[in-house]
């Protein structure tokens, strides 16, 4: 397997006006997010231990789920449009540190 490029499945849709609208889309972004296997493998790992961005990469690399030297900033990006993870930035390091969200944690469901 190997690193997943968007396709014109992975485009997010625009934020709608109503209420009703609005919930079915974030819910449809949320499964997006986790129906993937490279992101519900982000999650696993992150759940499991603290991580920043560059091991998260090295592991994802290891377990050839991302090219070397490819990105998963895609996949980060999604997790965090679908509130699964949230992304903090060390001030003294500038490390990017990826945390797990309850809505996130749906990773304990699959095993």
């Amino acid at each position: 397997m190997t690193d997943e490029e968007p396709d014109e499945f992975d485009e997010l849709p625009p934020v709608a006006d109503d209420d009703a609208t609005r919930q079915r889309d974030e819910h449809d972004l949320y499964l997006k997010a986790v129906n993937n296997s490279v992101r519900r493998r982000i999650l696993e790992l992150v759940t499991l231990e603290h991580r920043d961005v560059d091991e998260l990469t090295q592991l994802l690399e290891g377990e050839g789920l991302v090219a070397p030297g490819g990105s998963i900033a895609f996949h980060l990006d999604l997790l965090a449009k679908a509130e699964c993870i949230c992304m903090t930035k060390d001030e003294d390091t500038g490390q990017e540190h990826i945390d797990v969200t309850q809505k996130g944690k749906i990773v304990d469901h699959f095993y």
